[in-house]
């Protein structure tokens, strides 16, 4: 399930507050989980912020095979067959798993980036699905990526992430002695 951040009204966009300034997402995503940030880029602040407005771990790639719900623990019988002749037996339950996981992944995304107060979009994905969730994104979502990243940052810290993405301002030189 996906969780929304509550924000404080006093903080909302900087396009509610003026209408001109459309927002920027930041999301960062692996198939364990999900965050979506709002970022932050005006002039009242002296660096850029991020704001989690939305995070998401789905239960399923964390748990083992064996806690799964399936049919009598695996005993599939063949209709008339003799003995214990397996029949229809899962062999790809992991795949699809994975490709459901990733739907969810890229619906989300959708729905995010189909806000017609979102302009661009920064994204993360680990390497094994970024091309998968690009893949599975519709065009309109796809357009407003403005940079993506096939990289696993899920973990990473805020500052670290607009460091990757290039968005945070560059540091100005210590001044000092010179020896």
């Amino acid at each position: 399930m996906f969780h929304r951040m509550t924000t404080n009204p006093d903080r909302g966009s900087s396009s509610a507050k003026t209408g001109t300034t459309k927002r920027q997402l930041l999301i960062v995503t692996g198939l364990g989980s999900f965050k979506a940030y709002a970022l932050d880029n005006s002039r009242l602040h002296s660096t850029a912020r991020l704001e989690l407005i939305e995070h998401f771990n789905p239960e399923q790639p964390h748990r083992k095979m064996a806690d799964k719900p399936s049919d009598l623990a695996g005993r599939y019988r063949a209709a008339g067959g003799k003995g214990n002749t397996p029949f229809g037996e899962r062999h790809n339950i992991k795949l699809e798993e994975r490709k459901r996981l990733i739907r969810q992944l890229a619906n989300r995304l959708n729905v995010l980036m189909s806000d017609g107060d979102v302009d661009c979009c920064y994204l993360a994905a680990s390497k094994g699905i970024d091309q998968q969730i690009l893949g599975a994104l519709s065009p309109v979502a796809h357009a407003k990526i403005k940079r993506n990243l096939p990289a696993d940052l899920i973990k990473t810290s805020k500052e670290k992430l607009l460091d990757y993405f290039g968005l945070s301002p560059e540091k100005a030189p210590v001044l000092g002695r010179v020896r």
